[in-house]
């Protein structure tokens, strides 16, 4: 595709869903910019992904800063000039146990990424360009209901 081609964002971009929805949307020419926590995993995703540097970028953002954020969205700008779509796919899951077993920490991880992160992500799409399609998705795992656990008693 040229130049006009559709510029994605993804969150979470260096495995999984956000790996495999980078690879879709290369697949169908659009130009992709991704992260990932490290810079180790978003090195090792973009050469999975084998694009060009005109169609694929990655850049090391933890979700849960806002102004990580904002550096991808300046990232994806400087290299392709616009972002049409940002998908939040970044998210965290817990061992699967009753909530009334997870300690403060782990909880307080997933609903930094997994709100948080949706949230940061969408106020930095939408601080700079009011006109970006913002989709907020969320891991596969918590969209999965986990086995039922026998109540309290």
């Amino acid at each position: 595709m040229t130049a006009q081609s559709p510029v994605v964002v993804v969150t979470g971009g260096t495995r999984g869903i956000g790996h495999g929805l980078a690879r879709a949307f290369l697949d169908r020419g659009c130009r992709v910019a991704l992260c990932g926590r490290t810079a180790d995993a978003v090195r090792e995703a973009v050469v999975r992904l084998d694009a060009p540097p005109d169609r694929l970028i990655g850049r090391p953002a933890d979700v849960t800063d806002r102004v990580q954020l904002a550096a991808l969205w300046e990232a994806a700008l400087d290299s392709f000039g616009t972002v049409d779509v940002w998908i939040n796919n970044a998210g965290a899951v817990t061992a699967r146990r009753p909530v009334w077993e997870l300690t403060e920490d782990e909880v307080g991880v997933v609903v930094d990424a997994n709100l948080m992160g949706v949230t940061n992500g969408s106020a930095a799409c939408g601080t700079w360009r009011a006109s970006a399609r913002t989709v907020a998705c969320c891991p596969a795992s918590a969209r999965t209901a986990p086995p039922r656990a026998p109540s309290p008693t």
